[in-house]
This record gives structure tokens, sequence and C-alpha cells, in this order.
């Protein structure tokens, strides 16, 4: 995400005590914001995400809270046994977004930190992947006119930050749609739906 910048979302996820995307919880999720570890403060640009679909809700950002190096969106709902996990993103101060940072918010997502169920080279088959979809279906993303695909994670992607998130999405959809796992299936329609919301938007 762009720092210091109006217009941006962050895109969370909800599931309830089975671990199934939760629906039309969008009025019962409030939020709280840390910048750069300080101490947090309730969401002012809404009280309530936006609902997507899939368990995927939609939280916009003011300008004042993307002026940080680092900002944690901690979401928390009233409805027992709903879960939705914290969300850390870096904020870029330019329109190239490091590859390595797409990476780890997919290893967020996916619940991977360790990299022990998902291989780096996978991840970074997803991601390219990935950058040829938002290509295709939104070009106006990219500073340049032609597509320049990351070799490696020390990379940049010639993209929006705001793009951030939907690419980690993507490569979680990829990832969980290759587990026969019911409930990574379910987790996977989630980071689709949330990817999608942001090729739509």
């Amino acid at each position: 995400m762009l720092k210091n910048t109006a217009g941006q979302s962050i895109i969370i996820t909800a599931r309830n005590a089975y671990g199934i995307p939760k629906l039309g919880d969008a009025a019962n999720i409030t939020a709280l914001i840390a910048k750069d570890g300080a101490l947090t403060t309730a969401a002012t640009a809404t009280a309530h995400p936006n609902e997507i679909g899939s368990g995927a809700y939609s939280y916009p950002l003011s300008q004042s809270e993307t002026n940080c190096n680092n900002l944690a969106l901690i979401a928390d709902s009233t409805t027992s046994g709903v879960t939705i996990p914290i969300v850390i993103v870096r904020m870029l101060d330019s329109g190239a977004i490091p590859a390595s940072e797409v990476l780890d918010l997919a290893r967020d997502i996916l619940n991977d930190r360790s990299g022990s169920r998902w291989e780096p080279t996978a991840l970074m088959r997803n991601l390219r992947l990935g950058i040829r979809e938002v290509y295709a279906k939104a070009r106006g993303a990219f500073a340049g006119s032609s597509l320049m695909v990351p070799q490696s994670s020390d990379d940049d992607i010639q993209v929006d930050g705001t793009w951030i998130m939907a690419l980690a999405n993507y490569i979680a959809w990829m990832c969980f749609g290759e587990d026969s796992d019911q409930a990574n299936q379910q987790r996977a329609a989630a980071c689709r739906a949330t990817f999608d919301a942001r090729i739509n938007s």
C-alpha cells in the first residue's frame, strides 16, 4: 500500500469456529489501527467494513491512517466464534512493490510463515501468474507499457502499491486451491473473491 495516500482499503477475512468463511457479519466487525507499533486507535474512515463475499471484507482507510511505515489492522467481531487474522502491511513510498513484500503477505494469509507447507518456488510461480492476470485485466495498474515479471523475491513489481493485497490473495488462492481439504477450498474461494474485487474496482 502507498504511504499517506487516500482511497485505499485493507482486505480482511472472517471465519467461524469451524474455519468456514463468515458471511453477513460486516455490521458486527470493528477494527483498531496501530501505526509503527504505536497504541491502537479505532479505525476512522468507517466504523464497519464493506462485505465483498466468501468471508472477505474491505476496510477503507483514511489518508492519515496510511501515514506510517507499518500499519496493523486488528479487527474483531461481536459474533461468537468468529475470528479475523491481524493484517500487517508495510507502506510504500513509490508505485513499485517489492516481490518479497507480496510473498510475505501471502505467507501470512496461508499461515505458513515458516515455509514448511508451501515451497518458495510455488509462491513465486503463483505470483508470476497473478501478475500476468492483472496485466491482462487491468493493464493500467502497471507503470510501464510492457510486462516485467520478477525472477526472484529481490525484484520489484512495477505496479501500483494498492495491488499488494490482491496479488498476495492470488498466491494464497492458488496454494489453497491445490489442497483437497474442504476448509482450504473455502479459504481459496475467499482469496479469489478478494482478488476479483480489486480487479473489478
